[in-house]
């Protein structure tokens, strides 16, 4: 028995009422008390993901109604045309067991694939089999013929709801990874520069008789960290405007002499001795993109030619149309690709840079594995390669209309 003091200061739930101070109260009774909540409580979120998982792959949508719709409809035309060249109606299951795999393939969940098997059977009874217009499931043979066209729909609508669901779920992988391998990318890139910049600072600040030489150099080097982590800020903001899926990237016909200019006038802010020469098409050329993402795919070619491209001094861009393509190809006259061989990184590009200058950023970072997601985000590729005379090049094509998903 517990101590009257405590009884008098605990209230025990039973019954949906608590009971009177100076009421016994056992362990028992409390430990079977938190049982119980803990049970409901359990039972509770697991009733609340069944209802969500439930309700995500069960849920209505006018757009996919409408192409459910639009699919029953086509498929209606086609048998009705149909039949004026057969003598039977054998093609007629087959064709709605077809739309009942068209639907599941493009529509979300299992609703209305389920809804299309079991509207397909039902049509096929009352529109195509004799007596037409009349339910007649008692006929000799129907009953076994309409259960196996509905067993052979629900599977087929099932199988290929589960099919897309895995091309989703793979597709979301890769993009995670990718992501992840860009953000590990950013973080190590951003720490150096960031050390470098608070080393300079302290040796600034705490030599107050250095020269003016050196101070010179320090603040060369708080200048250059600061421009390399802009840089990388615009890098991470570029992902983030890409959101989780190529989807959100919203195209629009761009002046492609305009992103370049705009590109190049924020180079020559850093570099403004290495020269760039342009080549485009004397008509206007517009292409479809994201001025913002393909800005930023420029600037960090022009970026990696300059920082990992020993002995660079001066790029060529030019753009020209080849097969429905606007071809973006960028050369320097520095030391080029090399290509990693080691088993971690097979025939990955790498940019070597000999004169340990820049050594903290000797790999190639995330700037031309940012470029290789946007463009193709944007449904291009993106081409790496060493010039026959020496140096980089780098090309991209975007195409110049839009292509229809799937």
């Amino acid at each position: 028995m517990l101590p009257s003091s405590v009884r008098m200061t605990l209230r025990r739930c039973k019954g949906g009422a608590f009971a009177e101070p100076g009421g016994t109260f056992t362990a028992t009774d409390f430990n079977g008390n938190l049982t119980g909540r803990k049970n409901r409580r359990c039972y509770n979120e697991s009733m609340s993901r069944l209802f969500l998982r439930i309700k995500k792959h069960i849920c209505f949508s006018v757009r996919d109604t409408l192409i459910t719709a639009g699919i029953f409809a086509a498929a209606f035309a086609l048998c009705f045309v149909l039949q004026h060249f057969s003598e039977n109606d054998f093609h007629v299951p087959l064709i709605f067991v077809l739309v009942v795999m068209i639907v599941s393939r493009m529509t979300d969940g299992y609703l209305y694939g389920l809804v299309a098997a079991a509207a397909g059977v039902i049509s096929v009874n009352y529109v195509f089999t004799y007596p037409y217009f009349e339910l007649d499931f008692t006929m000799t043979g129907y009953p076994l013929t309409f259960t196996t066209m509905l067993l052979v729909s629900l599977v087929t609508s099932t199988m290929t709801t589960r099919i897309k669901n895995q091309e989703r779920y793979i597709k979301e992988g890769e993009k995670e990874k990718l992501r992840s391998e860009l953000f590990r990318g950013i973080s190590h890139d951003i720490r150096t520069p960031l050390t470098g910049i608070v080393g300079a600072t302290t040796v600034l600040l705490e030599n107050e008789n250095i020269s003016g030489e050196v101070r010179r150099e320090l603040l060369q080097d708080i200048n250059d960290d600061s421009q390399w982590l802009i840089h990388m800020i615009e890098n991470v903001l570029s992902i983030t405007r890409m959101g989780d899926s190529s989807e959100t990237i919203r195209k629009e016909p761009e002046i492609v002499e305009e992103i370049i200019g705009e590109a190049i006038r924020k180079f020559r802010k850093q570099w403004p001795e290495i020269p760039v020469r342009v080549r485009i098409p004397d008509e206007m050329l517009f292409v479809p993109m994201d001025a913002i993402l393909i800005g930023q795919v420029i600037q960090n070619i022009l970026h990696n030619s300059m920082i990992h491209g020993e002995g660079c001094t001066r790029i060529e861009v030019e753009v020209f149309i080849e097969d429905q393509e606007a071809v973006f190809r960028f050369r320097d006259n520095g030391c080029g690709f090399t290509w990693d061989r080691s088993a971690s990184r097979p025939g990955q590009p790498v940019l070597s840079d000999t004169t340990g200058r820049l050594d903290r950023q000797k790999n190639m970072g995330i700037g031309l594995s940012l470029c290789r997601t946007i463009i193709q985000a944007h449904k291009g590729r993106l081409e790496l390669s060493n010039a026959p005379e020496g140096g980089a090049v780098v090309e991209f094509c975007l195409p110049l209309k839009e292509q229809n998903p799937g």
